[in-house]
């Protein structure tokens, strides 16, 4: 193990490679260190479910990563040059209701209109269609705030107040989902619908601020869509991983870090479990968890005081996600129609908003609902991810880590809880016997807490999709860019803007900032492959 490097990246996270990627791309000298045998984090794909079998086991949808530079310009050639493919389901997503009435978008915006007047609500899909292209104008001032450093909150703020649309967004970032649902629509499955999908980023429609998250998402499901990387998610990770060892990176895995190495108020290196030291000549990155850095990695001293009791005074979603991987005899045939059988996402949900409201408010208080999984089977769309004729499926629901019983309690009825949600989906479904499910792994909060120890109490996300803790105010006030208070200390990650979820804008945009910090040029960079 070579023990210097220009670059020591703690974390093989998706941002943590990309940003490496970047920088090595650059000409740096760069090392990523991962504790886990694999990289990734969050997205990977492994054959738990059997031979042949590739389940995703956290990140699966690849949505707002499709607008990033990254990918549109293919700034690294993951896509010339190391083979990464996706595909894009006609209908991203399905919503069915109790009746088995669904709600089916499509990427064509005058299709789904059509489909909202015919099932739903002639009125709503002519409000369907001005929000559309309401949002859409303003998701063009939100886009390049998402892959490159950010403005402070107050600089977005005094920008967008300066013109009547950007007034719009900041009325649309500072309401709840269902409160701008409100100002535009009557029916309340169409409201459901809408918010049901905008929830998978683990956020409550009724908290503040979660109406930024409606108002970009239904433009861009319309421009970008939803991606299915070919071979599944750890497709992405895998071309990561070869643009860096193209580019000279070195990589080293089931390498922990114990602590970050500060000498003369500097980042000097890392510390590994193992004792092995890391020197870094320039600069040290975080792509792992805020709290797991300020409150286990450094030394109080080094810090800021109370900077570590501020890390830990951040809030975790009210709900985190229980995942089953199954393999399938055959793909799942809803009640709901053949046009549900070909969405790329099929989440059902109540009728009326108040039995929908219920259901998130009951995970606050630690109790499950069975009621209102998330269907996805990729190898409708992606056959390399099973053997030919069979499927692999996604069977997604959210749950509280902390139950009302304790968290540990999910070692005692993680199994049942998996079967009540296995009921639900063969009372929606015409195909799904014992006989139909070959196998399948069960993900509890708490064990994606085991499975990944970024993910504290289950959050993927690191910390929850808050307002007060996104934008340049993620993960706190005065550490949105990136920079932290040690010099030469950098962060990345889902602990940083844009969040969590599969963006890769935090890793692009702290690329650009430690670039800069180091007087180097970006434009070669940042501008294609």
């Amino acid at each position: 193990m070579r023990d210097t490097h220009d670059v020591v990246i703690i974390g093989g996270g998706h941002n943590g490679l990309v940003m490496g990627a970047y920088l090595a791309k650059a000409g740096l000298d760069v090392c990523i260190v991962e504790k886990n045998a694999w990289l990734g984090g969050g997205c990977v794909t492994q054959e738990v479910c059997g031979d042949g079998y590739k389940s995703d086991l956290a990140a699966i949808c690849h949505i707002f990563i499709q607008a990033n530079p990254l990918l549109r310009n293919d700034e690294l050639g993951l896509k010339s040059r190391y083979g990464l493919k996706y595909t894009y389901p006609d209908a991203p997503y399905a919503v069915v209701f109790p009746d088995d009435r669904a709600y089916v978008c499509h990427r064509d915006v005058e299709r789904t209109c059509a489909m909202i007047e015919e099932r739903f609500s002639p009125r709503d899909a002519d409000a369907y269609l001005k929000f559309y292209q309401w949002a859409a104008a303003g998701l063009e001032l939100l886009l390049p705030t998402m892959y490159s450093p950010g403005p402070s909150t107050g600089e977005l703020f005094s920008a967008l107040g300066a013109t009547a649309r950007g007034q719009d967004v900041m009325r649309a970032l500072m309401m709840s989902s269902l409160q701008l649902l409100d100002d535009w629509f009557v029916n309340d499955p169409v409201k459901i619908a809408m918010a049901r999908f905008t929830t998978e980023v683990i956020a409550a429609p009724q908290d503040v601020g979660t109406g930024m998250l409606l108002y970009m998402m239904v433009p861009f499901i319309h421009r970008f869509g939803i991606g299915i990387p070919v071979g599944g998610s750890g497709a992405l990770t895998q071309s990561l991983q070869q643009c860096l060892v193209d580019h000279g990176a070195t990589i080293h895995t089931s390498a922990g870090v114990s602590r970050i190495e500060v000498i003369g108020g500097e980042a000097r290196g890392v510390v590994l479990d193992s004792g092995a030291r890391l020197g870094a000549r320039k600069a040290v990155v975080s792509a792992v968890n805020v709290k797991q850095l300020f409150q286990r990695m450094l030394a109080s001293d080094n810090l800021p005081d109370e900077l570590s009791v501020k890390a830990g005074r951040l809030k975790v979603s009210s709900f985190q996600t229980f995942l089953q991987s199954l393999a399938l005899n055959e793909a799942p045939r809803y009640k709901a129609g053949a046009d549900v059988d070909r969405a790329c996402c099929v989440e059902f949900a109540a009728d009326t908003m108040a039995e929908f409201r219920q259901h998130f408010d009951a995970f606050s208080y630690g109790h499950l609902r069975s009621d209102g999984p998330l269907m996805i089977t990729p190898s409708l769309f992606d056959p390399t991810r099973a053997p030919p004729g069979k499927h692999v499926g996604y069977l997604l629901h959210y749950a509280p880590y902390h139950l009302a019983q304790g968290a540990s309690q999910w070692d005692h009825i993680g199994e049942s809880f998996a079967d009540e949600l296995i009921a639900h989906l063969r009372r929606r479904t015409s195909n799904m016997a014992d006989e139909s499910i070959i196998a399948r792994s069960v993900m509890t909060p708490l064990g994606f807490e085991r499975w990944n120890t970024s993910f504290i109490e289950g959050e993927a996300n690191h910390i929850g999709n808050y307002i007060f803790q996104s934008m340049g105010m993620r993960p706190m006030p005065g550490y949105g860019h990136h920079r932290t208070p040690v010099s030469r200390l950098y962060m990345t990650g889902a602990s940083t803007h844009p969040g969590g979820g599969l963006t890769a804008g935090s890793g692009r945009a702290a690329a650009m900032v430690l670039m800069r910090d180091l007087g180097m040029s970006t434009e070669a960079i940042f501008t294609g492959s």
